[in-house]
């Protein structure tokens, strides 16, 4: 190989190496870019979740997997007569009506093990002996 066919080829290798680096760059800005975009997606996304979940007309709890209170709206509070702090971990259980906690729990153990999410109905006795009402659980 001559010398003008090595400083070609020398430069085409480094010009190949500038174009990997650019692209490599691309790919990285890209990936950012996407990430930043589905975050504010994800953030909208929650923030109407709560909003629903904060007007919803019926209680809705978040528990752990071990069934302790993680969060309640408004409602739960409100048709329970408990207060959050009342409420936190097995707190909001006293809330139960007693025919229901054995079916409760039931359905609760199978939807842990199984990790998935769950909907469930329950009846339950206001801590101020208001009524018992039912709504969703």
């Amino acid at each position: 190989m001559t010398i003008l066919g090595c400083a070609m080829s020398w430069a085409a290798a480094v010009r190949l190496r500038d174009l990997d680096r650019l692209r490599d760059r691309s790919a990285d800005d890209l990936t950012q870019s996407n990430a930043i975009e589905r975050t504010r997606e994800l953030a909208n996304t929650a923030t109407q979740l709560y909003a629903l979940v904060r007007l919803a007309p019926v209680g809705i709890v978040e528990l752990d997997a071990s069934s302790g209170l993680l969060t309640a709206n408004d409602q739960w509070h409100a048709l329970s007569g408990t207060r959050l702090d009342q409420s936190l971990g097995s707190g909001w259980a006293v809330t139960i009506h007693p025919d229901d906690v054995e079916r409760l729990t039931a359905e609760r153990a199978v939807h842990v093990a199984e990790q998935e999410a769950s909907a469930t109905h329950a009846r339950f006795e206001a801590v101020s002996s208001r009524l018992p009402c039912e709504q969703p659980l």
